[in-house]
């Protein structure tokens, strides 16, 4: 079950942010895929020591995913997070953080780590247990960290259409869309609306091959 602030409003959130645990301070290219939920609660209570209140967690995320998909909720929806500058506040950013480094290699090209198809999944779901409580945020602001911050998080190797790619199928609809569905809802109504009139006023419908063609 995910945990909400006090004072939290589903209209509060605009955006979900992706990051990757990435590489170590020392070590930027090293394999971080196998990291815990712990290891990150216990490096960021080094680092800030800021407990949420919610979960009594020190995480700056809001969710993290670890390689098997297990979800950690470090920080409860719409309380003060650490995760991306700025954009720590309210709820207006959700931020889901997966275990792993998805930075290409300096030497091979290669992605040192690929997010696991659990993880993935885990995410979804969480997706849709927000959407479920009326969390609903269009396609286009599922972002990497990169777009609110000067990082490469979440790695080099992952394009910024990866946050969209995964969220598909989980993203609130477009206003434009509401709106376009509404025209055609009225024009079939209107459609309806002819279709009786003609009938009323003596009026027949035509056979189907007189429909056929102009």
């Amino acid at each position: 079950m995910i945990i909400f602030s006090k004072n939290y409003k589903p209209s509060n959130t605009s955006f979900h942010a992706l990051h990757h645990v990435g590489g170590l301070l020392n070590k930027p290219h090293e394999s971080t895929i196998h990291f815990i939920a712990e290891q990150v609660n216990q490096s960021h209570k080094s680092r800030w020591n800021f407990i949420d209140i919610y979960t009594g967690k020190y995480g700056g995320y809001t969710f993290f995913y670890d390689m098997m998909g297990n979800r950690t909720q470090f920080r409860a929806v719409g309380a003060e997070t650490a995760a991306n500058k700025n954009w720590n506040y309210d709820g207006v950013v959700i931020s889901h953080c997966f275990a792993g480094n998805f930075t290409k290699h300096p030497i091979t090209g290669a992605l040192i780590d690929y997010p696991t198809g659990k993880q993935i999944e885990s995410y979804q779901a969480t997706l849709k247990e927000l959407n479920e409580a009326g969390v609903k945020v269009i396609l286009e602001n599922h972002k990497p960290h990169r777009f609110f911050n000067q990082t490469e998080c979440y790695g080099n190797g992952l394009t910024d259409e990866w946050a969209k790619e995964i969220s598909k199928g989980f993203e609130a609809e477009d206003e434009r869309m509401r709106i376009q569905k509404l025209i055609d809802l009225i024009y079939l109504q209107l459609l309806e609306l002819k279709k009786l009139l003609s009938l009323k006023l003596g009026g027949s419908l035509p056979k189907c091959e007189d429909s056929a063609r102009d």
